[in-house]
């Protein structure tokens, strides 16, 4: 029976107590420490990273954020820094902390569902496997490859940190992971695991990835079943999930409330770019670095939107490819050849393209799509036309605002819900759906990058699309 909101509320206080403030590290060569308002754990190698619980307000909240980049960013075991995750919860402050995350670079991810139900009761679930299932307890490596199969195939991807610290648990501290998969005769279908941090009230499931062709059948209700059975022999009081759109139904149904929605906000370094074959001429669809340096490859590759996949991921695909054929555009030039108004009787410049999308990026994204009162960055009246004159700018100014202001954009849109997500739209005097804005998008840099097709070919001769 799914707990009533006064419990679910003092049960949430308790997990953020446990789990976050006063966390133990999820694995033996991990740290957790306190520093100041902010509790981190870091780990060597392939472990997790990242912000586990913070005490902030619009005080602290920015001085802080920077603060945790430069730590990990400094670290010395990783080249580059260590990528890490801020959890943030919808109930963490200030209100506005995720907007100061992306700010400082951070991009979030889908978020999730913060689920948790009562051990005992999800013991009494039926255990009794779908016909032609056996379940299988992970003890050794090879059963560790065998949860990474059926995740590859459930989810296609790999996950080299998971294999990592499931392998690591298992040699130092095999009675905090209990993991297992469901096999159909000698084939894995599907696999989960349940980590129980030594003296939590709290046993985390995690996984339950089951291959396409082996869902509906039950396996997932199986394999919480097994894992509700083992905590209870433990003495763990509460299961909990942090559970994607696809599971929460599921595990509702089986008696799981909701304490909250959590965020994972990521932080990445600057990887390390490959250098270029001689004579290529490239250009980034996720960064762009100021467009390249006369007469300088950035060596950065401008890569084709995919020919399948779902809607969303094909209008950013489409979308980042038409940002990246304008930086390529403009690769190899100077200030001065940037700023040409190549095509008389038109004033038009690529420099002054680059300055006009990102102010479009800037109001369509940040101002349209999510809410933020941010002024225009060339104009103190809202001018768009003033961004075309490029006469006094420069690459650095121009392609700085332009990649700050696409960095923006890609957190906004994806912290949006759906593609059905609305917003009201001054000139049109309507509301639009996150579809409409990412198709106009789309359409304004193909517009404008036939007109920075026609600029390029004017300054040095330069084609192609």
């Amino acid at each position: 029976m799914t707990m009533e909101r006064d419990e679910l509320l003092k049960v949430r206080d308790h997990y953020d107590a446990q789990m976050r403030r006063d966390a133990v590290p999820d694995a033996a060569h991990a740290r957790v420490e306190r520093v100041g308002p902010v509790v981190r754990q870091t780990v060597p190698g392939l472990g997790w990273n990242g912000v586990l619980w913070s005490d902030l307000d619009e005080e602290t909240a920015d001085a802080q954020i920077a603060a945790q980049v430069a730590y990990f960013s400094a670290r010395g075991d990783q080249e580059g820094g260590a990528e890490f995750e801020w959890k943030l919860y919808a109930h963490d402050r200030p209100a506005d902390l995720g907007d100061r995350l992306r700010a400082a670079g951070f991009v979030p991810e889908p978020a999730e569902t913060l689920l948790v139900a009562r051990t005992a009761e999800l013991a009494l679930l039926p255990v009794e496997p779908p016909e032609g299932i056996t379940l299988r307890v992970v003890r050794d490596e090879a059963g560790v490859d065998l949860m990474m199969d059926v995740h590859h195939r459930a989810f296609g991807t790999e996950r080299p940190r998971i294999r990592e610290q499931m392998l690591s648990l298992l040699r130092d501290e095999p009675q905090t992971l209990e993991a297992v998969v469901a096999m159909a005769g000698d084939v894995p279908v599907s696999a989960a695991r349940m980590e129980m941090r030594p003296g939590s009230s709290f046993a985390g499931l995690w996984g339950g990835g089951t291959d396409p062709q082996w869902r509906g059948r039950g396996i997932y209700r199986l394999l919480v079943a097994h894992r509700a059975r083992v905590a209870q022999e433990r003495g763990i009081p509460y299961l909990q999930v942090d559970a994607s759109d696809d599971s929460r139904p599921i595990l509702e149904r089986l008696g799981f409330g909701v304490l909250g929605v959590t965020t994972p906000y990521v932080w990445q370094p600057d990887p390390p770019r490959p250098a270029a074959p001689a004579g290529s001429r490239r250009a980034g669809a996720a960064g762009f670095r100021g467009g390249g340096a006369p007469g300088e490859d950035r060596g950065m590759e401008r890569i084709g939107p995919p020919l399948t996949g779902d809607e969303r991921e094909t209008l950013r695909a489409y979308l980042d490819f038409h940002r990246a054929t304008l930086a390529w555009k403009c690769e190899g030039l100077t200030d001065e050849e940037l700023r040409r108004q190549a095509s008389p009787p038109s004033t038009l410049s690529l420099l002054g393209l680059v300055r006009h999308m990102a102010e479009v990026e800037r109001h369509w994204f940040r101002r349209t799509v999510g809410g933020a009162d941010v002024p225009h960055l060339w104009s103190r009246e809202h001018d768009f036309q003033a961004a075309y004159d490029a006469s006094a700018a420069t690459r650095a100014e121009a392609f700085e605002a332009w990649e700050a202001e696409v960095e923006h954009s890609r957190a906004v849109e994806a912290a949006a819900e759906s593609l059905e997500v609305t917003a009201h739209v001054t000139k049109w005097e309507r509301d639009a759906s996150l579809r409409v804005v990412m198709l106009h998008m789309i359409h304004e840099y193909a517009r404008h990058n036939g007109h920075a097709d026609f600029l390029r070919e004017a300054v040095d001769g330069s084609t192609g699309a």
